[in-house]
């Protein structure tokens, strides 16, 4: 056996001493020290490796997760935008016209105007139609007249 080979010393350092009947040499048993050390390390080094590689797993799962959150997250806004859709200019005019008949005869700055205020209007009635409703408690008493029947 070579004294200064680490890793056959690795092999014999702890069945090295007075029990033996051959007591090591000084430089044996520095090297059977340095091979525990290096066994102490190694089994350090193990325990940190399984440490960072369940940590790094973890970590990629985490991102798997996060990436899949994500996703889903574009997928609702993008349904909610599909959903919810402003009005065209055109819808807008549209509905000015059925709102207010002499809308065609009035000046591009009341046009401008009145669309403003029905676009508005429109998207009043888009979030009563699309979240639950609230204002029931400021209506005021039907009498038994019909809505449509005070125009």
């Amino acid at each position: 056996m070579n004294v200064w080979d680490v890793e056959e010393a690795m092999k014999w350092a702890d069945t090295w001493g007075p029990t033996d009947g051959v007591l090591p040499t000084g430089d044996q048993l520095a090297l059977a020290t340095l091979a525990r050390v290096v066994r102490a390390a190694g089994a350090e080094l193990a325990s940190m490796r399984m440490c960072f590689e369940a940590a790094d797993a973890e970590r990629r799962e985490l991102r798997e997760r996060a990436m899949r959150a994500e996703a889903e997250l574009a997928r609702v806004v993008a349904a909610e935008r599909e959903r919810w859709k402003e009005p065209t200019d055109e819808q807008v005019a549209d509905a000015c016209l059925w709102s207010r008949h002499d809308f065609g005869l009035l000046p591009d700055e009341e046009k401008r105007i009145a669309m403003s205020v029905i676009r508005e209007h429109w998207r009043a009635v888009w979030k009563a139609c699309n979240t639950p409703g609230r204002g029931a408690q400021y209506m005021p008493p039907n009498d038994g007249v019909e809505p449509h029947a005070l125009r």
